[in-house]
């Protein structure tokens, strides 16, 4: 399995759509003009041949180095056996390279058992990665293995050209012309075998490194055709073949590039997820840790009056675009909405509104029980014209000098699931719009009023029955009599 396809899609894939069509496509183009152009136009030099297979034996190993690495990094022996198919290939063109140069430099020709070593080699293990990772496809001792599979390839590798190069007409007892006819077409099978293989695949992971994979094996099937139908296409240096090898090399190593790359792309999406993650993780860690101070403070409170006003500050420092707050109960005698705390704000003035349980943003907030905002400044300041005209001048003196509100958060003040007052935050001065962290922080600390009023209920009453049981024990003493 590839390590990109994180997300199985089951959108079909067009065949026509993907890079195997283009190889495909670029074979038959060259399958036509072989045919249909002079012979004389596709033949080159003996050097250029050479040129050509040392140029594929250094990709072969720079596709080979790569996928090794991708093995011992995820231990995916797909990706091991896939590398190891390009080792024996490389070798062997870095063999048939040398050997025809030394030949060449003799007077002589190409030896053409080493193309067909080298094919074969590589279509085995092409195949063979295809079946390992279906059915075994992880890794257990990924040192241990990879040692292993690079001995056995090499070993392969020469056992191969020996066989083919000596012995093949011995074992057959076929004319070795004949043998290469067969084996030619038996490996056009192996590559296009293993280019359906990769093929599906692709559909079923949909990365380019499967896609460009397929086009490696088409491209490499294409030049075994070649080979095939033109059985002395070496002794007349015809260069198709070898031009498609390297092709079929750059293909593979394109796809490699291309996985890695992939592969970085999400790394660095789930290293950014995980940033933020972290970011969220720090900001949920800060609330509990103001809602943790609030209870200590609370606890450690000698007067029940500041309770509001602790717990207006504490909201407002985890909301930075706040400028001002005031914090509210209501009053059964009143019928009205009190101010008990203010932010920013004179509360001298402020304490003076009576606001009615229907009356605007406040009124709202009261009877609906749930969180409020608005970043709409035009309306803000529409409904706080709603307030009566007494609440609207104690409000205009207190904020006198101020800009105009521009956003507004608030939330009903919960105990035993009804409410019992509100408060709100104020942005003035910035356009900065309250997160939604920080609203759910907002609406958690006002739903958890009935607890931390609990607290500081407790510590008031444990105070004053310790100083009861204090003069009580003093009162108990009485001096003894001589």
């Amino acid at each position: 399995m590839s390590t990109t396809a994180f997300d199985n899609k089951t959108e079909e894939i067009k065949v026509y759509n993907t890079i195997t069509a283009q190889a495909m496509g670029l074979g038959l183009i060259l399958l036509a003009g072989l045919w249909a152009a002079p012979i004389e136009f596709w033949q080159g030099p003996q050097t250029l041949h050479i040129g050509l297979e040392f140029i594929s034996a250094l990709l072969a190993i720079v596709v080979a180095l790569g996928s090794i690495v991708r093995f011992i990094a995820l231990g995916q022996r797909l990706f091991l056996l896939f590398g190891l198919s390009f080792l024996g290939a490389g070798m062997t063109d870095m063999i048939n390279a040398t050997v025809s140069l030394d030949v060449l430099s003799a007077g002589g020709g190409a030896d053409p058992s080493t193309w067909t070593a080298g094919r074969l080699t590589h279509g085995l293990l092409l195949v063979a990665s295809l079946l390992v990772g279906r059915w075994v496809g992880q890794a257990r001792h990924i040192n241990l293995e990879l040692g292993g599979s690079i001995v056995l390839t090499v070993l392969l590798s020469a056992v191969t050209i020996s066989i083919i190069s000596q012995y093949s007409s011995v074992i057959t007892g076929i004319e070795p012309t004949m043998f290469r006819y067969i084996s030619e077409w038996a490996l056009v099978l192996l590559f296009f075998w293993s280019a359906w293989g990769y093929l599906g695949l692709h559909k079923i992971h949909r990365t380019a490194f499967y896609d460009w994979g397929t086009a490696a094996a088409v491209i490499f099937g294409v030049a075994q055709i070649y080979a095939a139908l033109f059985t002395n296409w070496q002794e007349n240096g015809i260069l198709i073949p070898h031009a498609l090898k390297v092709f079929g090399y750059i293909a593979a190593l394109a796809g490699l590039y291309m996985e890695i790359l992939a592969l970085f792309r999400e790394t660095e999406r789930q290293r950014d997820e995980l940033n933020i993650q972290n970011r969220n993780l720090e900001v949920h860690n800060s609330e509990l840790g103001t809602l943790l101070g609030v209870t200590r403070e609370i606890a450690e409170m000698r007067e029940v009056e500041n309770l509001p006003q602790l717990i207006l500050e504490r909201a407002a420092a985890l909301m930075p675009q706040a400028d001002t707050g005031i914090l509210l109960i209501y009053d059964a005698q009143l019928e009205r909405l009190v101010p008990k705390a203010s932010l920013g704000i004179s509360f001298q003035t402020a304490s003076g509104m009576r606001i009615r349980m229907d009356e605007s943003i406040p009124g709202r907030i009261f009877t609906s029980g749930e969180l409020y905002v608005n970043s709409s400044a035009d309306e803000i300041n529409s409904m706080l014209n709603t307030l009566d005209k007494p609440n609207k001048a104690l409000l205009d003196k207190a904020t006198q000098g101020m800009a105009d509100i521009q956003q507004v958060v608030g939330a009903p003040l919960i105990e035993h699931g009804e409410s019992i007052g509100l408060m709100i935050l104020h942005a003035h001065t910035t356009q900065e719009t309250f997160t939604d962290r920080q609203k759910s922080f907002f609406q958690t600390l006002c739903a958890q009023f009935e607890m931390l009023n609990s607290i500081s209920k407790s510590r008031v009453i444990r105070g004053n029955f310790r100083a009861k049981m204090k003069n009580w024990k003093v009162s108990c003493i009485r001096p003894r009599m001589i």
